[in-house]
């Protein structure tokens, strides 16, 4: 019954695009429909194919999107401007595109379950900065009122999109309040996340570790999404927690999910919402800075869940 819904879904999907017309989006959307359908928990050779087709979709459809915006690039700032921002999405889709499994791989082997090359792209962080200066283009400032001298800083509200740990594209070196969050090696060969150059957990569990997204929260503090993706198998593929960092250090909330990688978050302030695909619907995640709860009941940190362990 399962797979026949998501059949008909797949198909409603292909209908709209039909009637939408082809675009890059539209084939984003058809793909992760298809990957979702067929490749959750799955590391074999032709899901991790899928996984990099994915990526380099989503991508196109935001070269797409980028490509619409030329006129007002080349208004505020020049052509050269433009070009070369086009050129670094070209070259990120050129890279994803080789992080692919080898052509024996894909045809002999495409069953067999592999680990993931997970290589930076060279030129994200010139490609990072490049953009960086065309926000002028994009959102013009706005004159805004002055804070009064208590008034706390509070952070943009209803933020909302999608997450996925098995993107090739998960973010790297994290600098925030607490100082340098990135990945260093253990003298036993595993590479484990560390803070500052101190591992933060050297446990069985550390080596699967690694930033997701990073969630702005007030009186400088940030919550940064933690995904746990490893180690267990095909049965559960990933499961997720917060470290909730200020200028004192990190403090990890207890390991939570529904083995999905993938899900939706919304942020109104303090407050994050995440909604985490299940067998019959979706799981609730709200976190505030100090309260974890999961379908509405609080999750109480034990040596079941303790993301350290």
């Amino acid at each position: 019954m399962a797979s026949e819904l998501r059949t008909h879904i797949l198909v409603m999907l292909v209908a709209v695009a039909l009637v939408a017309g082809c675009s890059k989006e539209t084939s984003y959307q058809l793909q992760q429909a298809e990957y979702r359908q067929q490749c959750f928990g799955d590391h074999s050779v032709r899901c991790r194919v899928m996984m990099v087709d994915l990526a380099v979709a989503q991508l196109e459809a935001n070269i797409e999107r980028f490509e619409k915006l030329e006129d007002r690039i080349v208004e505020c700032r020049d052509r050269a401007a433009f070009d070369q921002a086009l050129a670094l999405l070209e070259a990120k889709v050129e890279h994803l595109e080789d992080l692919k499994p080898n052509i024996f791989m894909r045809t002999v082997l495409s069953s067999m379950e592999v680990e993931f090359n997970e290589s930076a792209f060279a030129r994200e962080e010139e490609m990072q900065a490049h953009f960086s200066s065309l926000d002028q283009c994009f959102s013009p400032p706005r004159a805004r009122a002055p804070a009064l001298p208590d008034e706390p800083v509070r952070p943009a509200a209803s933020e909302l999109g999608p997450f996925d740990s098995n993107s090739p594209d998960v973010i790297g070196p994290l600098t925030i309040t607490a100082g340098v969050l990135a990945k260093m090696a253990l003298p036993d060969g595993r590479e484990v996340m560390a803070l500052n150059g101190e591992p933060l957990s050297e446990g069985e569990d550390a080596q699967w570790q690694f930033a997701v997204r990073v969630f702005k929260l007030s009186g400088e503090r940030e919550a940064v999404l933690m995904a746990s993706s490893g180690g267990r198998g095909n049965s559960c593929e990933t499961l997720f927690y917060f470290i909730l960092a200020d200028r004192q250090g990190v403090k990890p909330t207890p390991l939570f999910g529904t083995c999905s990688p993938t899900g939706q978050f919304v942020q109104d302030g303090d407050r994050i919402t995440l909604e985490l695909p299940k067998m019959g619907g979706n799981s609730t995640i709200v976190y505030d800075g100090s309260t974890l709860l999961e379908d509405g009941q609080p999750v109480v940190l034990d040596t079941a869940n303790d993301p350290s362990k």
